[in-house]
């Protein structure tokens, strides 16, 4: 080992997963070949696992040397599973992937560089690798260029793709375990914001990202990033996240019932209704179930 690799700080990746062992071992496989230079760790926060996930993953142990599994059975939900591995890892800057994707070869590389300069990084995803050409032509017209916006207030790193500086999750007290489904690491990432952190880009840390294969996955996906806009509302709506505008609400359910008859004849027109009906459903769910209007 050079000594620039012995001066260097730990990196600490960590995977929240439960049930993964049917795609795992592929994202495992891309973290053995990483071209990152320097001393990085892997923790797999189990949560409660059924399928023989750990198994798979302790047969990279020669491959990755550094590699630890610890359980983290005893609550529900990726906050959960995430705070486990950050609690059980050591480094001093942390990266968060998921076991159902594939990190791209400079995906290390790529955030430790960002986390130079900036206390969270995001990066982008890449859908054409593990989808099927009907569900990549889906986001075909979404080259990201720069972090996500939601709800029209701040930047976020999506959680598969996500780094940050341990200072940020020891000062934020780590995820709201709380927030199970919809924008769980937007809260941390605007938290962090508040706090007066940094939010940047990692352009060349890439994930290949795996959606569902099924419209009825794609449209749960919808509904739950839409339910939790609400609740987002609820929490930073005093802190300068803006409501929503009921006038666009009105006109996106006249138009879902105007295309009725398109979405029942024409099939092409049929998953844009039903994308849409998903994301108004959600946006109208969770208002009632957070008791806060944001249609």
């Amino acid at each position: 080992m050079s000594a620039k690799q012995e001066c260097s700080p730990l990196v600490s990746v960590v995977i929240p997963v439960r049930n993964g062992a049917r795609t795992i071992r592929e994202q495992l496989d891309a973290l053995a070949a990483q071209e990152f230079s320097g001393t990085w760790e892997l923790v797999i926060a189990d949560n409660g696992s059924t399928d023989g996930t750990a198994d798979i993953a302790a047969e990279f142990h020669k491959r990755i040397p550094l590699l630890r599994i610890v359980q983290a059975a005893d609550g529900t939900g990726i906050n959960f599973a995430r705070n486990a591995g950050v609690r059980a890892s050591r480094g001093e800057r942390v990266l968060i992937c998921d076991a159902d994707d594939r990190v791209h070869p400079g995906w290390i590389s790529g955030h430790v560089r960002a986390l130079e300069e900036f206390d969270v990084t995001g990066g982008p995803l890449e859908f054409a690798e593990l989808n099927p050409d009907r569900v990549a032509g889906l986001h075909a017209d979404k080259a990201q260029t720069g972090p996500p916006v939601a709800g029209r207030f701040l930047p976020y790193a999506t959680g598969c793709n996500f780094g940050f500086r341990r200072e940020v999750w020891d000062r934020l007290g780590g995820f709201d375990d709380a927030w199970k489904r919809g924008h769980t690491e937007t809260e941390f990432c605007w938290r962090a914001q508040l706090e007066g952190f940094t939010l940047g880009w990692a352009p060349t840390a890439v994930v290949s990202y795996r959606r569902a294969t099924e419209v009825s996955g794609e449209l749960r996906r919808l509904f739950r990033s839409a339910q939790a806009l609400p609740r987002l509302y609820r929490t930073f709506g005093e802190r300068g996240m803006p409501g929503s505008f009921f006038r666009s609400a009105i006109r996106a359910w006249a138009w879902l019932l105007y295309r009725v008859p398109w979405a029942v004849l024409k099939p092409v027109w049929r998953l844009k209704w039903l994308q849409v009906l998903a994301w108004r459903s959600g946006r109208l769910t969770g208002s009632v179930r957070y008791r806060t209007l944001y249609l």
